[in-house]
């Protein structure tokens, strides 16, 4: 490293500072890999800008490790303070270009960082305020103001095999990269497990876990992003100002916000990230849809004969292997060539030429949704667990039909365009799954997903939602974790989201304009399960007790003040369908006007209000099938072949362990049946329970495990096969009883 180059955050091992250099180039590696994977991309920016007019900025970045801990938003912080201290370190005349180049995740974490360092777009939604904490953080941690100086140099975004969607696993992915995906997803679910019982708070891996499709950063990123561009677009400020917004959108002002060329390289034999997961079709796309020349500011460009990594190795000296036998990668002249020009060009041309070589991106999608500012209004009807969600389709009908009606009832109705429903599901979700934090956060990251693909769809629209069960679940989670998410009016029917909820700050942050709870006086699922749970997970009892801060004839926040027939459908059911529709439309409170009729409401069941304070649904149902799954296989078999008793898997001791931890569980949730229980004794339960359940997924491997070498080695002396055999086959009835009650109860 120069001795006049600032100390970095990331200083090892590459950053050339060359006295006359007028363009600064930013490069960042892929996943487990460094910058010597980099070697060939330098040298030739080094060529096409010249090696004494640029600098070049490559550091080793934490997720060279697998395991790396520190998470993509602390990348992004410490990234942009780097680029400050480089910046503030050139002596004489300023970088007048910055290049950003990024390969895989390198890519994705680039555009993060330009967004943190540029000014906040405004939002199509009419909402101006600053939609992600890290604009926040970079201003604290640079004291100073935004944009940050280079980032109004920055001229173009040169991506490598990197992706806007985030990585995923599909049926298209090569089974090397999705067994590698699965082990990774497999060991995230691992981590929020010990994040949630406050054993750790750390995340080794965390940085590609955080580039996961649907995950808080990237659909944070990609929301931002498109607000960004669309500011930049004409046309689209046009089309959006037509529609006789509140507030005009005015065009940025060009000395303080910069719009880069963005040219993403995509190889042809890349079997890690799809085309599809490379393009936001209705950000970057829309200019080639509309064949509009003068807004195409995305170019794709493909190497031919080019798998993942081969989108940087020029020379066949970077040590590429491939495969499970790594083998060397040995590669023709010709290919190498070939791709060496394709990245020069994507340093260099303009965009009248790069769009003469580039790929049409709407051509990667079988259906291109155009993009309708004129749409005003979107609502999300999402149901919940144990649901095929046909009735959703039914409520978005209802919708429509009451906006139609309330636009034709007035004068300047016919000028606004109709509601637009989404009701796609996310599946059926039964309930065994629905208790696992891990396979929730899955479906919020679906939601999310569709999300932006709305958003994107529709710019100007207000989101409104009306959600049952987790898909109340859904919707709350967004809140939480997703600053850039945000709800007009908002619907919950037997909600599983916890009392304690914080309504007020949502609305305090205009994140959502209204919010109605609907509660169930026999809803046995929410007052006997997801309250259950209420002290070590977000989970609980909303839509039997209501929210804590929701008074019943707030403005804002309002919830019944009976209770619905009919159990945990009971609040959505066909007879609050009306009402539903004009609390979405009009944002009239259901039932405000005429009161809880005695047809669809009732008291409180006072035995499920019992049951529900005792909260020990989930640990009564886990004890009673633990219990019952222990009793039946050590009882099935005869006195002398009685081999699977936790006594005599692990020892005489362990039986009666494992009985005083589930007693001890029991005895703390009643203990505790009237008032929440410290910090500590809850985040003790949550400990606890884990245990418990590893308990018994243990003890059924280990006696899966004595059965299987038992009948392998047909040990006579020990047992009879026919014994052995009918263990095996309750082994596996038991095993076929705990997958129904995960994929279908």
């Amino acid at each position: 490293m120069n001795s006049t180059s600032p100390a970095l955050t990331y200083n090892i091992p590459v950053f050339t500072s060359a006295p006359g250099a007028k363009t600064l180039v930013v490069m960042l590696h892929a996943f487990a890999s460094t910058h010597k994977q980099l070697a060939d991309l330098i040298r030739v920016v080094e060529t096409v800008y010249g090696k004494d007019e640029v600098d070049v900025y490559a550091p080793d970045l934490p997720y060279q490790h697998r395991l790396d801990g520190g998470g993509a938003d602390e990348l992004v912080l410490n990234l942009v303070a780097d680029l400050d201290r480089i910046w503030d370190a050139k002596a004489g005349e300023k970088y007048q270009n910055v290049i950003f180049i990024g390969h895989s995740i390198g890519g994705t974490i680039l555009r993060r960082v330009f967004l943190a360092g540029s000014l906040n777009p405004p939002d199509y939604s009419g909402a101006y305020s600053v939609r992600d904490e890290l604009w926040k953080a970079v201003a604290q941690k640079r004291d100073r103001g935004l944009p940050c100086e280079w980032a109004r140099s920055v001229r173009r975004l040169v991506l490598l095999a990197s992706w806007d969607k985030g990585w995923s696993i599909s049926d298209s992915t090569s089974w090397f990269y999705s067994i590698g995906l699965n082990i990774l997803g497999a060991w995230g679910r691992v981590l929020d497990l010990l994040e949630l019982s406050g054993i750790s708070e750390r995340k080794p891996g965390r940085t590609m876990l955080d580039a996961r499709k649907g995950a808080p950063f990237i659909v944070q990123t990609r929301l931002l992003w498109m607000a960004y561009r669309r500011w930049h677009n004409e046309k689209l400020r046009e089309l959006y100002n037509a529609g006789r917004p509140a507030a005009l959108l005015a065009a940025p002002d060009e000395k303080q916000a910069a719009n880069p060329i963005v040219v993403q390289v995509i190889g042809s034999q890349d079997d890690f990230v799809s085309p599809r997961d490379q393009v936001d079709r209705d950000v970057e796309a829309t200019a080639w849809l509309e064949d509009d020349a003068d807004e195409k500011r995305y170019f794709l460009l493909q190497m031919e004969g080019s798998d993942h990594g081969g989108v940087v190795d020029f020379s066949n000296s970077l040590g590429r292997k491939r495969g499970l036998l790594q083998r060397p990668v040995v590669e023709s002249g010709e290919i190498l060539e070939k791709r060496k020009e394709i990245f020069a060009s994507a340093l260099s041309l303009p965009p009248q030429e790069l769009a003469r070589l580039s790929l049409n991106p709407a051509y990667f999608f079988d259906r291109q949704s155009p993009v309708d500012p004129g749409v005003t209004d979107v609502v999300f009807v999402m149901h919940g667990i144990r649901d095929d969600g046909y009735w959703t389709q039914r409520i978005a009908q209802c919708i429509k039909e009451t906006d139609e009606a309330t636009r034709a009832a007035d004068p300047d109705g016919a000028d606004r365009a109709p509601f637009v429903a989404c009701t796609q599901t996310y599946g059926y979700f039964p309930m065994g799954a629905f208790i696992m934090p891990w396979i929730r956060r899955q479906k919020v990251e679906w939601f999310m997903d569709l999300y932006v693909e709305t958003r994107a769809q529709f710019p100007r629209a207000t989101m409104h939602y009306v959600g049952h069960s987790n898909g109340t679940y859904l919707a709350a989670s967004s809140l939480e974790y997703y600053p850039a998410a945000r709800f007009g009016n908002i619907y919950f029917a037997g909600s599983v989201v916890h009392p304690a909820y914080d309504w007020k700050e949502k609305i305090a942050q205009e994140r959502v304009r209204r919010f109605h709870n609907a509660r169930g006086g026999t809803d046995w699922v929410v007052a006997l399960l997801p309250k259950s749970l209420e002290y070590f997970t977000d989970l609980g009892g909303g839509g039997f007790d209501g929210f804590d801060q929701i008074e019943m004839d707030g403005a804002e926040l309002t919830q019944s003040k009976r209770y619905a027939k009919g159990g945990h459908s009971g609040a959505i059911g066909e007879g609050h369908w009306p009402e539903i529709a004009k609390f979405i439309v009009t944002r009239e409170k259901p039932f405000g006007h005429i009161g809880e009729n005695d047809a669809l409401f009732r008291d409180k069941s006072w035995l499920f209000a019992l049951l529900g304070r005792a909260r020990i649904g989930v640990p009564f149902f886990f004890s009673l099938a633990a219990v019952a799954i222990v009793f039946v296989c050590s009882r099935w078999m005869p006195e002398q072949y009685r081999r699977w008793t936790p006594d005599a898997l692990f020892g005489e001791w362990a039986g009666m362990v494992f009985l005083a931890l589930l007693a001890s569980f029991v005895a703390i949730q009643f203990y505790y049946w009237k008032h929440t229980p410290p910090a500590q004794v809850a985040k003790g339960l949550t400990r606890l329970f884990i245990v418990l359940a590893a308990s018994v997924a243990i003890w059924f491997g280990a006696a899966l495990g004595v059965e299987a070498i038992d009948f392998i080695t047909l040990d006579s002396a020990g047992h009879m096969a026919f014994p052995a055999m009918g263990a095996t086959l309750t082994l596996a009835v038991c095993a076929a009883l705990v997958r129904f009650v995960l994929t279908k109860f």
